[in-house]
Order: C-alpha cells, then structure tokens, then sequence
C-alpha cells in the first residue's frame, strides 16, 4: 500500500519537472491506495503487463473511463509518484547505482534480482561451454587479488603480460595502472566476484544447477509511489484515471502492453 496526498505525477523517473512526456493529476483523493501489477509471459520473457493504484476505499476497476494522457520512457521504466517525492530540481534527481537518490532507488526497484540471474546464466553457459573449472579460477584469482593494491596490480600485470603476447593490448600496462589505482576502491567494494563464487563453489560441490530467478521488475518507493519496468521498454505508453462522483481522482493506471 501506498500513501498519496493531493497529486501524483506519472513519469519515467529520469525526467525533470515539465518535460513533455510527463503527466500530472491533481485531485487525487487523499490516502492509502492499494496497487497492482500484471505481468505477462513473452517469448522475450515476463513483462509487466500494466501498473494501477487505486483508493483504499475503492474497488479495483474492470474499466477505466478516462485517458489521463500518453507517458513517455527513455529509461525503460515509469512509475506513479507522490508529488511530495518526485525531485523538485534536476540536481537532486541522482544517478544510477546511487541507491540514496530518487533515481537510484527507482532503478534499483526495477532490477532487484538482475545481477544474481545474470551470474547464474553465466553459470549455465560455462558449463555448456566446457569452461567451468577455467571460469572457477578466474573468480577465485580475482577475488584473492583484491586483499590489497600491491597484490591487485600484481595480478592484473600477470594478466597483461600473458594477453600481450597475444597481441590482444596495444597499450603498456603502465598506461594502464593509473586507471587500476584509481578504480581500485570501487571494485573492491563490489561483491562482483564474491557473489559468483558462491553459486559457483556451491554448484562445484553439489553438482546441482540452480534455477534462474524470476526476474523482480518493480517496487515500491518510500512508501509514495511505485515503479516498474516498462513492458518492452522505451517508447510511448498510455495513463487511464478514474474518479469518484465529488471530482476527485481515486485510480491511476498505465497500461504498457
């Protein structure tokens, strides 16, 4: 459930206030509002059919009267907000990864579980590849090379080295180093390799492939709006509204497929 209080505004989260692809409804009736998604399989895989909210009070719709208007996407995902959390000013809007900003949040909503589906389609294709017990290896080393900077250079030199001779690098690996160091932090504070290991080590030792995870497409944010993905992504979607018989807005829906 989610709380709403006078306006919403419907948007891909990247946009700033008043772009032309947005959408406002003013009028909302004040409160709790339950919300809904459909989700339907594709031969691209699950997508999120459509996203509504509506009143508590309020019967979910089997039709909705009213076109609010068409909802632009450029980030794969839209959502309905609270206005009271939608970023007043471009700046404070955030970036991706950024999980303290609004739209760090949204993405991150919209991908809970992506990184571990990918790391076991990884998984399931090194085994089709033959290549496990190489791949094991490689997480392992690269993992054991982030105890510390000295130990991290080392590894990735060796890895130079070895790739040169193959004619794979142009540069030196002392063109190289200034970018390790200084990405040196980010990467160590990641659980890239640890997170692979672990469903790695665990099908090396039960010999059991895990099943892929059902992928989490949408979520709610700080408890005044909710945000999906956008059924094939990018493109032109059309927003629905219902009302009461006082005027006031007591559903939103947008519909992606």
């Amino acid at each position: 459930m989610i709380k709403i209080k006078d306006k919403v505004i419907i948007s891909d989260p990247c946009y700033k206030r008043g772009t032309w692809c947005m959408s406002e409804q003013c009028n909302m009736l004040d409160g709790n509002y339950n919300y809904y998604v459909e989700e339907i399989n594709t031969d691209w895989g699950d997508k999120v059919k459509s996203i509504e909210i509506v009143h508590e009070n309020y019967k979910r719709p089997k039709k909705w009267k009213y076109k609010n208007s068409l909802i632009g996407v450029d980030t794969g995902q839209a959502g309905i907000f609270c206005e009271e959390i939608f970023p007043k000013l471009e700046e404070e809007r955030g970036n991706y990864g950024d999980i303290n900003t609004f739209y760090g949040k949204c993405c991150n909503l919209t991908m809970q579980n992506y990184k571990e589906i990918q790391i076991v389609l990884d998984l399931k294709e090194s085994i089709k590849r033959n290549d496990f017990e190489r791949s094991l290896i490689y997480y392992k080393n690269n993992q054991k090379s982030l105890e510390s900077l000295e130990e991290y250079l080392k590894y990735h030199k060796e890895q130079f080295e070895r790739f040169s001779k193959l004619n794979i690098f142009k540069k030196s690996f002392e063109e190289e180093e200034e970018n390790l160091v200084k990405n040196y932090d980010e990467i160590k504070n990641t659980t890239y390799y640890i997170e692979r290991l672990k469903i790695y080590e665990e099908y090396q030792k039960t010999g059991i492939i895990p099943e892929t995870p059902k992928l989490i497409q949408y979520g709610i944010i700080d408890g005044r709006g909710i945000v999906s993905s956008s059924g094939f992504g990018d493109g032109i979607y059309c927003c629905y509204a219902n009302f009461n018989k006082k005027g006031k807005c007591i559903g939103i829906k947008i519909k992606f497929i």
